[in-house]
């Protein structure tokens, strides 16, 4: 690969399928593309082709093997064609450890020339910077997949001597040895580290980061200015403020979670259709979705399940917007249009923070407590595991009577004052690090 002109590489495990990871992407994305128009862009992820396609930019795989591939793609004829096959090979005995030992082999035969096709790129690179949000956690096959590939890119950088930043990244949960290695080591040679919250300031520390972790707030408040101003103007125009967005999750859905628990999961949708019944039968209209359409499609379908009872829902009344979503544009924009929402996923809980709709969230871990906290609204954030539909009936009530103006005011001079921060960081990490490079070329433009 012959460079032509400075290039920054968007690193992480993102593959279109998470749109808060995707929010993210994007205004990294668009804040070189403002400061630094000269600069070439290329994405490191789990499905270059569709990289590709939302950014139109050059595009590299994370890990050896096949590309993370949208799961919409295999048709159910395909699923039911392999099924009898797939049951027939588990009942073999032995089956499941050879196939295992087989995949592992597989992965050592692919590593190698995957390293050395690496370095090539990053030697073609001037700079990494990390696309969090929660890139530094185990929780997803434990240490070999988001800690051994963080650890592997680190290492590769180092060696190609290529700047590696990480800025507002979460973290979290950490809970294994190795994984707690692979992570304190790459962040240890970092060139730049910023923490989105201090709960993963805390979860970085007591693995045995000692250096020093600012806090900026996440990415996703540098959702773009034109993107945001349309989603606002959208907003002004809201009804009779009946209208609620609920953002379902597949929390810990067996089909999905790693290390699912199904009565977990199915306390959790039984809750969610009881205060769904509650929200109906009380003149609202409810309206799901999903910043992570692939896995919370099944959600919706099974939260719909529960509701019908034999009978139709009233579409003018409940409707899921799921299928309409297919970029972070289009979530904005099924958020605006609605007057108050309840979600889960954490993303689905700061963009209506930053469209000034009021919101509850249903916290699954504590970054979305913290997000809440921070914009001053801890009273609006229930334990996902804990809460009652008692308690989210009246949390709601609370989120659905007339605000105070000061208290609007407040929540909306914070808002304003993390996206500035994550301007100033861009500022910070982007400019000084690549502009030297452009010579007059890399002016930098006003982005206001």
């Amino acid at each position: 690969m012959v460079q032509c002109r400075p290039t920054i590489a968007v690193w992480g495990h993102y593959h279109g399928g998470n749109l808060g990871d995707e929010l993210v992407v994007a205004a990294i994305v668009d804040a070189i593309r403002r400061r630094l128009p000269a600069v070439r862009i290329v994405g490191i992820s789990m499905w270059p082709e569709d990289t590709r396609g939302r950014y139109e930019i050059e595009a590299f795989l994370i890990n050896p093997g096949k590309p993370q591939m949208d799961a919409a793609r295999v048709t159910p004829q395909a699923r039911a064609e392999r099924g009898p096959l797939a049951a027939t090979v588990r009942g073999i005995p032995g089956a499941r450890g050879l196939y295992a030992r087989a995949m592992r082999a597989r992965k050592v035969v692919l590593e190698v020339p995957f390293l050395w096709r690496s370095y090539r790129l990053l030697r073609s690179v001037d700079l990494v910077v990390v696309a969090g949000s929660g890139q530094l956690l185990d929780e997803w096959d434990g240490p070999w997949l988001h800690p051994y590939t963080t650890f592997r890119w680190a290492m590769l950088a180092r060696l190609a001597r290529v700047p590696m930043l990480y800025p507002s990244v979460g973290a979290g949960p950490i809970e294994r040895r190795l994984s707690a290695f692979f992570i304190r080591t790459a962040v240890a040679s970092a060139r730049y580290v910023s923490v989105r919250d201090q709960h993963s300031a805390r979860v970085l520390h007591s693995i045995g980061v000692s250096r020093p972790l600012a806090v900026c707030p996440d990415m996703g408040y540098g959702l773009l200015d034109e993107v945001l101003r349309d989603a606002r103007a959208v907003s002004e125009t809201r009804g009779d403020g009946k209208v609620v967005g609920l953002n379902m999750m597949a929390h810990h859905d067996p089909r999905y979670w790693p290390r699912g628990d199904a009565q977990r999961y199915d306390a959790f949708i039984q809750k969610m259709a009881a205060f769904t019944r509650w929200l109906l039968e009380n003149g609202y209209r409810v309206r799901l979705f999903s910043s992570q359409t692939r896995v919370d499609r099944r959600v919706a379908d099974d939260l719909v399940h529960l509701l019908e009872d034999g009978s139709q829902l009233d579409p003018h009344r409940f409707d899921s917007a799921i299928d309409e979503i297919d970029d972070t544009e289009d979530l904005v924009g099924v958020i605006a249009g609605c007057d108050l929402v309840v979600a889960s996923r954490y993303h689905s809980v700061l963009l209506p923070l930053l469209l000034d709709i009021p919101v509850l969230g249903l916290a699954y871990n504590p970054k979305t407590t913290e997000l809440l906290i921070d914009a001053g609204h801890s009273e609006r954030c229930l334990d996902i595991d804990t809460f009652s539909v008692e308690a989210l009936i009246e949390a709601f009530r609370e989120l659905s009577r007339e605000e105070e103006a000061e208290a609007r005011e407040a929540r909306r001079r914070r808002v304003a004052a993390h996206r500035a921060a994550v301007e100033e960081q861009f500022d910070r990490i982007f400019v000084p690090h690549v502009a030297g490079s452009l010579g007059a070329s890399s002016t930098v433009p006003d982005h206001g």
